[in-house]
């Protein structure tokens, strides 16, 4: 994809759209190999479902808090919107990494029952990261093959960028019933790229 007919704010994103797109569409579409330094006690370890709440929220923190300040700036250049689209190619990485990790140990015997459900949950956000990356392509595609809509399509593609927000998955309710029995509340603001956790009791 030639970035050569594309306004700079699209040309920069060409650059990390494709590869952001294949490995959702990938990770998505096969089953992770065996991978002996994933257990279920590591997983809980470093946070366990919890880890919903950082990765898809440090993706949109990624999203809200850095790249959408700078395109409101109207002045960024392309190498720096390639430097913020290439942090939430990291960002959306890392939620596929765990998301591999849930599946590996989705296969084992010994996992608690609501483990179905992170799984559930994760390709839940994720197809719908899938269709704002696939949107993107789209536009993407009409400019490289008709320069001339170029005008039209950045401003579609600024819409389309700024539109970005996860709903909150149904499974979200099941799975605070089994993992927070104690939490008063459970506030999830993915638009925003916040998920907290309100304790009660003595829990923080």
């Amino acid at each position: 994809m030639s970035r050569d007919s594309l306004p700079t704010m699209m040309a920069a994103f060409a650059e990390v759209l494709p590869r952001m797109a294949k490995d959702v569409q990938e990770r998505m579409s096969l089953w992770p190999a065996v991978r002996h330094d994933v257990s279920e006690r590591r997983f809980l370890n470093q946070g366990g479902p919890f880890r919903i709440d950082f990765e898809f929220g440090d993706f949109l923190r990624e999203h809200n808090h850095v790249l959408l300040p700078m395109l409101s700036a109207g002045n960024a250049s392309f190498s720096e919107i390639r430097w913020a689209t290439e942090r939430m190619e990291r960002s959306l990485k890392r939620v596929l990494d765990t998301y591999d990790e849930v599946r590996v140990l989705q296969a084992g015997a010994s996992i608690p029952d609501y483990w179905y459900l992170l799984e559930e949950i994760y390709c839940d956000l994720l197809a719908q990261i899938q269709v704002w990356l696939d949107e993107l392509m789209r536009l993407i595609g009409d400019v490289t093959h008709d320069p001339e809509i170029a005008n039209v399509s950045e401003e579609r593609f600024r819409k389309v960028i700024i539109s970005l927000q996860l709903a909150r998955p149904p499974q979200m309710e099941e799975l605070k019933e089994w993992v927070l029995p104690t939490a008063s509340e459970v506030e999830v603001d993915l638009h925003g790229g916040n998920v907290s956790i309100r304790w009660g009791g003595n829990r923080d």
